[in-house]
């Protein structure tokens, strides 16, 4: 779910890493990881298709 909401607030809303981190109470770089994970699952499901 965490996941969900950083892919949400950093491209449907635009914010910075570090707003993010600061409204769900997680680190900059937790953030950077989950967007990481993100376009990693968003690549795999797109060449699979």
């Amino acid at each position: 779910m965490q996941q969900r909401a950083v892919v949400y607030f950093a491209y449907w809303e635009d914010w910075p890493v570090e707003r993010i981190a600061g409204v769900l109470g997680v680190s900059a770089g937790t953030v950077r990881k989950q967007l990481g994970r993100a376009r990693a699952h968003l690549r795999e499901v797109l060449t699979n298709e």
